[in-house]
């Protein structure tokens, strides 16, 4: 269920609260499956860049070495992080295949690489559902919404598959220069984190957002996902998987009699007083005695990283100014803190949840009104320049032939 929808199998958190974390378990530096994961959730080692290159002694190879026609194409490789994933008998935890690695996403500016990553099987195709978690990893977009809008704009012939090409020529492209307008038509929408004082409001508010059809009941693979998604969040990194699962298992065998459907009058009577039992209470956002805040900010969809220090009592309307300062752009960027959007500027950092220290701010530049109308203009003049040279060149080359 985890990898139908754009979220890590291991901490069910979204995969773009932490955007420069996600990446993909490999074997000898190729994927072994769809699912993608946070890097701190496997346990590869945090901390590592994106990309790094070889040595340059191995770049460089004398021309005898070089690979002869008649030998096949070794496939490309995937740079992954130098520590391996501390991961159970090295075995993929959805799958069960054998991992000895893990590839953090490639940035867009490297496009073959970002192309290879995203096409894991290697068969020089991708679905239209993988595509939409792929894009829901990068941007803060609803993964149902972003995979209606590939099925209906790239996905002309309505197969369901885009291929390498379609996505090298058609879908990257788009994705670069129209990111900001995505997040603003097809807006990620995160679960609420219930607490134990949690009102009747947000209990509602939960049940809504986990009720996918409208149709007031949560049936059993939904309520099983929604149980397990809420317990995680909850407990945070405070508690280990392994107690979090467990806790999960009895309360849906105790709870819910085995798992089965539930009503929304079901859910408020007798399933969510239970559920807050057993959930924590509200903690109050943490201070420090520390006065900056290091925020590591990433650009997107290209994934370019930055680090920026701040104050913690500046407000959301200086991260927005650095991030433009940043970006090198005259528009205001979008702001994205786990996720959500973050709309008052004059919120204080310190208050922002989930705003710690080394925590990553998503960044997306939105086309500012009009942008593409003077794009689209810009464009239809240089064509018409282009034919209006051509015409005199032509003219000129044919009263020269006639000349001679």
């Amino acid at each position: 269920m985890a990898v139908q929808r754009a979220a890590c199998p291991i901490c069910f958190d979204d995969l773009v609260s932490k955007p420069e974390e996600v990446g993909a378990l490999t074997l000898c530096g190729h994927r072994v499956e769809a699912a993608l994961y946070h890097q701190s959730c496997v346990g590869a080692g945090c901390g590592c860049p994106r990309t790094h290159k070889r040595p340059s002694w191995l770049r460089k190879r004398p021309g005898w070495l070089h690979r002869p026609s008649w030998v096949p194409k070794r496939p490309k490789q995937l740079r992954t992080v130098p520590e391996p994933p501390n991961l159970p008998h090295n075995l993929s935890p959805l799958t069960r295949k054998p991992i000895d690695g893990f590839a953090l996403m490639p940035s867009t500016d490297d496009r073959q690489a970002w192309l290879k990553f995203a096409d894991w099987n290697e068969d020089g195709n991708l679905d239209v559902s993988e595509l939409a978690i792929v894009i829901a990893a990068m941007l803060p977009v609803d993964e149902n919404g972003i995979e209606q809008f590939v099925r209906e704009t790239f996905d002309t012939d309505g197969d369901g598959v885009i291929s390498d090409k379609e996505l090298e020529e058609k879908v990257l492209p788009y994705l670069e220069s129209h990111g900001g307008a995505l997040t603003s038509s097809t807006p990620n929408s995160p679960a609420p984190v219930l607490s134990r004082s949690s009102s009747q409001a947000e209990l509602l508010a939960w049940f809504k957002h986990w009720d996918a059809d409208d149709s007031d009941s949560l049936d059993e693979v939904e309520l099983r996902y929604a149980l397990t998604a809420c317990f995680y969040r909850a407990f945070g990194d405070e508690v280990d998987n392994e107690t979090k699962q467990t806790l999960v298992e009895n309360f849906i065998s105790e709870a819910t009699k085995g798992g089965k459907s539930v009503s929304k009058s079901e859910f408020l009577e007798t399933l969510a007083p239970a559920l807050q039992l057993n959930l924590p209470e509200e903690l109050p956002i943490p201070t420090s005695d520390a006065v900056s805040l290091r925020l590591r900010l990433v650009a997107s969809p290209v994934g370019t990283v930055h680090e920026v220090d701040l104050s913690r009592l500046s407000v959301v309307r200086g991260l927005r100014r650095e991030a433009q300062t940043l970006l090198g752009t005259w528009l205001l960027p979008q702001l994205f803190a786990g996720g959500r959007r973050l709309t008052n500027d004059c919120e204080l950092l310190q208050n922002v949840a989930g705003l710690r220290n080394g925590a990553a701010v998503q960044a997306v530049v939105a086309p500012a009104p009009g942008s593409r109308v003077l794009a689209s203009a810009l464009q239809r003049i240089r064509s018409r320049t282009g034919v209006v040279f051509f015409m005199m060149f032509l003219s000129w080359f044919l009263a020269s032939s006639v000349s001679f």
